[in-house]
């Protein structure tokens, strides 16, 4: 995810972040419009990779914010680092999702 491409959302990010507790509307909003539908469209993905065999059902295929999680560190990393403290979002995300996968993919002769 590159918030620099999304400066709206990154302004939204900031302002969730630090005036939250001031703009509580503000932060239900930002939630409603990207942070639920980004949950749902997980947890169906996860659903259907159960369904399929591929996944087990577990803990993992029921927290959304689970598999987000890295997306959001590297969110609010470049929010208060910026240049000082560059990281490397894309590998950080892809270690997350591979340590994720680890957890869900289905072991061979294993059902849950």
């Amino acid at each position: 995810m590159n918030l620099q491409n999304l400066p709206h959302t990154t302004e939204l990010l900031r302002l969730s972040l630090a005036e939250g507790t001031r703009f509580p509307e503000a932060v239900d909003c930002h939630h409603g419009q990207f942070i639920a539908p980004a949950f749902a469209a997980l947890t169906a993905l996860v659903e259907q990779g159960v369904k399929s065999g591929e996944f087990r059902q577990d803990a993992a295929a029921h927290a959304p914010d689970v598999l987000a999680g890295s997306i959001f560190h590297v969110a609010v990393w470049r929010l208060m680092f910026a240049d000082r403290k560059p990281i490397d979002g894309k590998a950080i995300v892809e270690a997350h999702i591979d340590l994720v996968l680890s957890g869900l993919v289905q072991r061979s002769g294993h059902r849950s």
